[in-house]
């Protein structure tokens, strides 16, 4: 394998020189006077002299509407097409007069109306509309709508019209003003306004009912041709086409059209009662003629879709890199064409090929597959490796890496209120993507922190701009805040307080509006249960002794305690248990009184047994033997701190 050495770089200047300065001298006028446009005026970029890629911009008088690219650009000594300047309709205070037309709100006054705008009418009273009444500018043209009189002679019958009905209900006479509306027959195509006014004693012009074409399934069958999408129609004779529509007609496979066989559909319009078919012819293809290289199988002629496998000889290859070419409407494709293996010398756009390459390229092109060139890139462009120098070897598929000079985007100085993800040492080129940071506070500019290299710079420029951050009002369950606002700004503040039995999560009462929200967040949860002094008891040793460690509970957790000699927990057992709700202690820490069983009641007995055990608020019944009664006129006392009451006892019933 070949290879020339690189050009120093003492030398790169004196063969740069030559290049520059004929560069320097080639600058000079490539188009001519931008073209001027009617009703418009050169806004921008108008200078003495144009050259390649120079712009200049267009805008309109007043009233008028720019059509096309309000830019056009100096490309291959030519500009490319220049935009248009739509003109405004006017209607005439006289105008409205005449036809007996108002404007919206019935006024009548000159207006004037940009193209493609709509103006609504309406018509003096007495009057009637017999178009639509939004009318639209067209570049300056606009058809003004008819009104006609309700005040004439009378109509008779309405004329009848061939193919077509009258779908309105049928009258003797008919006042000035009114109308009938018309209907074509199924396949035909009104044309005309589908309506017709009697206009003082005569009708207005009645709407035609024009005859559709047939198409004959039997000629599309000898024609070789079919239709794209179904139409409606009796399939086993006839499809018709409403006069004005259009039919889609393609050849069938294997066939193609002879008028244009670049186009596989022929749209053919109903213009009149027939329809012009399109011709088709089978298609076929010779043997291909094909230089270093053959084919199989050889063939005198080729039906569609048959194909051929393509050999090409040494040092050759395929065009299309493919090996089978199949017979189609076009010919073969893809073409069977052997082409060279070398590679030929190459222009490099921003770039150049090291100068032994450049001076004597007619003896060193074209390379042989395996052989290199070596190139090098303009000021502010880069090889595809980023290196001052680059190397391309010659392939059976070309040149690879392609030589290529990649634009060179560097890395801005500063970001304001922001930084960038990479080194400054860092190169990026074409189509390559930087990736930034904001500030707090701060977004980018194009909703994504990146920008691409392209040949005009970073794309889109990277910007860092200050956040637009809002918050909503907060839900807080269990608790309220103040201001109540529809929505905060940055940095806005509210105070939380929550309701009996909850509690700030973040103990703190003022929350901020930030970028990520409410902070910290006002959320109320249920408060934590305290430690707790029973009357008449004590919480278990452990609860007592390490107090400062146990408490405050959270919800969910459990104390146990135990009550004084006489004194019993809710559970009439030795020890209680309480839990900690969103709500408190549940059931209430408390020790009851204890009521014992007397152990005897004088002339009675008690509705117990003797195990059971009473406290407060519990009360316990008794019967009297007879000849007595309770004392208190009730068989009952109740458990109190100060024992039963009323006590228990049975009196002598008294005789009267």
């Amino acid at each position: 394998m070949s290879h020339e050495p690189l050009v120093k770089p003492k030398n790169l200047l004196v063969y740069l020189l030559p290049f520059l300065l004929r560069t320097c001298c080639t600058s000079q006028n490539v188009c001519e006077e931008p073209p001027d446009i009617d009703f418009g005026e050169i806004r921008s970029g108008e200078k003495a002299a144009y050259i390649e890629s120079d712009r200049v911009q267009y805008n309109c008088n007043p009233g008028f509407v720019l059509e096309g690219s309000e830019w056009i650009t100096c490309s291959g000594r030519k500009w490319t097409p220049t935009p248009k300047c739509l003109a405004p309709c006017i209607v005439t205070k006289q105008q409205l007069e005449a036809k007996n037309l108002l404007l919206s709100g019935n006024r009548v006054r000159t207006q004037l109306i940009q193209h493609n705008h709509m103006l609504q009418f309406q018509c003096r009273e007495g009057h009637v509309l017999t178009v639509p009444m939004d009318r639209k500018c067209l570049d300056g043209h606009m058809d003004l709508p008819s009104c006609i009189s309700e005040r004439g002679k009378n109509c008779s019958c309405p004329p009848a019209i061939e193919n077509g009905d009258i779908i309105t209900l049928s009258k003797k006479q008919y006042k000035a003003g009114s109308s009938v509306q018309f209907k074509c027959q199924k396949y035909y195509s009104l044309e005309g306004d589908n309506r017709t006014f009697c206009d003082n004693g005569t009708w207005t012009k009645a709407p035609v009912c024009l005859e559709p074409c047939a198409i004959s399934l039997a000629e599309m069958e000898n024609r070789k041709i079919e239709i794209k999408r179904k139409l409606d129609g009796d399939i086993s004779e006839n499809i018709y086409v409403p006069r004005g529509g259009s039919v889609e007609f393609t050849c069938k496979m294997g066939y193609m059209v002879t008028t244009n066989p670049s186009q596989s559909v022929s749209v053919i319009q109903c213009n009149g009662d027939s329809i012009v078919y399109p011709e088709c012819k089978e298609i076929v293809c010779s043997p291909p003629q094909i230089e270093n290289g053959n084919f199989q199988p050889n063939q005198i002629q080729y039906e569609y879709e048959d194909t051929i496998e393509t050999q090409c000889e040494s040092g050759y290859q395929l065009q299309s890199r493919q090996a089978t070419s199949t017979c189609t409407e076009t010919g073969w494709s893809p073409p069977p064409i052997c082409i060279p293996k070398n590679c030929d010398y190459i222009r490099i756009e921003n770039g150049k090929l090291s100068d032994s390459y450049e001076r004597w390229k007619d003896y060193y092109f074209p390379r042989r597959v395996g052989q290199t060139v070596d190139y090098y890139c303009s000021y502010g462009f880069l090889p595809i490796n980023k290196e001052t120098w680059s190397r391309s070897s010659c392939t059976k598929f070309g040149w690879s890496p392609e030589p290529k000079c990649f634009k060179k985007c560097d890395i801005p100085r500063q970001l304001a209120h922001g930084t960038f993800n990479a080194h400054t040492w860092q190169k990026y080129i074409e189509g390559e993507e930087i990736s930034f940071s904001c500030e707090n506070g701060y977004d980018p500019a194009n909703q994504q922190a990146k920008a691409v290299c392209t040949k005009n710079g970073w794309s889109p420029a990277p910007r860092c701009d200050m956040k637009k951050i809002v918050c909503s009002p907060p839900q807080v369950e269990n608790g309220n805040f103040q201001p109540n606002q529809i929505q905060y700004e940055y940095e806005d503040t509210i105070e939380t307080q929550c309701e009996s039995g909850y509690q700030l999560q973040s103990r703190q009462a003022t929350s901020t509006c930030t970028e990520t929200g409410w902070s910290p967040p006002p959320i109320c949860i249920p408060k934590n249960c305290d430690y707790i002094r029973i009357e008449n008891g004590q919480l278990s040793d452990f609860y007592e002794r390490w107090k400062d460690y146990y408490f405050p509970r959270r919800v969910g957790q459990t104390v146990d305690y135990y009550c004084s000699y006489g004194f019993l927990p809710r559970n009439k057992e030795t020890r209680g248990r309480s839990s900690c709700t969103k709500f408190g202690w549940s059931p209430e820490p408390k020790c009851f009184k204890k009521c014992d069983i007397p152990r005897r009641l004088a002339h009675g007995t008690f509705n117990a047994h003797t195990r059971r055990k009473y406290i407060e608020g519990e009360e316990i019944s008794f019967s009297c033997e007879n000849g007595y009664d309770p004392a208190n006129q009730q068989a009952k006392a109740v458990c109190t701190k100060n024992g039963w009451s009323p006590a228990p006892r049975c009196d002598m019933k008294k005789t009267e």
